[in-house]
């Protein structure tokens, strides 16, 4: 289960996160008692005190080191539920500058239990859904390898500028390797602007070269700006200049993808890929859906080997 705060600087996950603090849905750490504080039985749910219960989760989590100096927790909206009778429903949200998130809670009518995460409907099929909306945001002018009428379908969010995604994009060259005749994997652009400064420069020039020069232009480029990550300067506009000797390292027509870049001909499509993701909730790169089922971080390769044979094993 999911705890309910994800922290990027203390996050163990092998993944690149924006630097918000990140409520995501979940319980309360494993073992952990309800605040004392929080114990009012009797207390009609006409009376529940917004501030008070704020100020109270604000003191367990902070005790719990789970919110960070600086971050500013603020309870909304909190009344009767309408979706879970008996509870009282609002939302609490994270603020650092202008960096906020908002997560789902809910209170018991005496003001003694919180349970923070949205309700689970359990008649939807999560990976049904998950791989519907994936089905409609891809299209053909995103660059795949692969098999194209393969049963398994990888889709990868990933970020150029990523230390993360540079090691997972080693892991997707040996999974195509010994399985591209049974996948097919299709990357999509998820820069992290917020932290990544030509991320999504590296982006919209990848997509230029894919305009102009074709899906194999694209993988030499892409596999270039990995492979040369540490090189690339990390403010603008060097950056730029080593992305655009990269482009015409793999073959791109040097001026016209400068022309491409600088009148901004792939910046819409960039920031589709990225609204799609957001969609989808992905919050870190890389993440990887396959066939619907998300799997986020570089993860080692036996975790997606392990998936595919389940895929396999399943009947048509």
């Amino acid at each position: 289960m999911k705890t309910i705060w994800k922290v990027a600087l203390l996050a163990a996950l092998a993944a690149c996160t924006p630097p918000v603090p990140a409520p995501t849905d979940g319980a309360a750490p494993a073992g952990a008692a309800a605040p004392a504080a929080l114990d009012q039985p009797g207390k009609p749910s006409s009376a529940l005190d917004a501030s008070a219960v704020q100020g109270k989760i604000d003191r367990y989590f902070k005790a719990l080191g789970q919110i960070p100096p600086g971050v500013v927790l603020t309870v909304d909206g909190l009344a009767a539920s309408e979706r879970l009778p008996g509870l009282h429903e609002g939302k609490m949200k994270l603020a650092h500058g202008e960096q906020t998130q908002e997560v789902a809670i809910f209170v018991s009518a005496d003001g003694r239990w919180l349970f923070a995460a949205e309700p689970i409907d359990l008649s939807v099929d999560p990976i049904a859904d998950t791989q519907k909306q994936l089905e409609s945001s891809l299209s053909d002018a995103d660059p795949w390898k692969g098999n194209a009428d393969a049963k398994i379908v990888v889709v990868e969010y990933s970020d150029f500028q990523c230390p993360f995604c540079s090691r997972a994009d080693t892991q997707v060259k040996e999974l195509l390797a010994k399985h591209g005749d049974k996948i097919k994997f299709i990357y999509k652009q998820f820069p992290l602007v917020a932290m990544h400064p030509w991320a999504q420069p590296a982006s919209e020039i990848g997509l230029c070269v894919l305009k102009q020069k074709g899906n194999d232009a694209y993988w030499t480029y892409h596999e270039g700006v990995f492979a040369d990550q540490a090189a690339v300067p990390r403010e603008l506009p060097a950056a730029i200049t080593k992305l655009l000797e990269l482009a015409k390292a793999a073959g791109g027509d040097p001026a016209a993808v400068k022309a491409c870049f600088e009148a901004h001909e792939t910046q819409a499509a960039v920031e589709e890929s990225m609204k799609q993701a957001e969609a989808l909730e992905v919050n870190s790169t890389p993440t990887f859906f396959i066939n619907g089922r998300r799997v986020a971080g570089a993860v080692p390769i036996e975790t997606f080997e392990q998936i595919f044979a389940e895929i396999e094993s399943q009947k048509p």
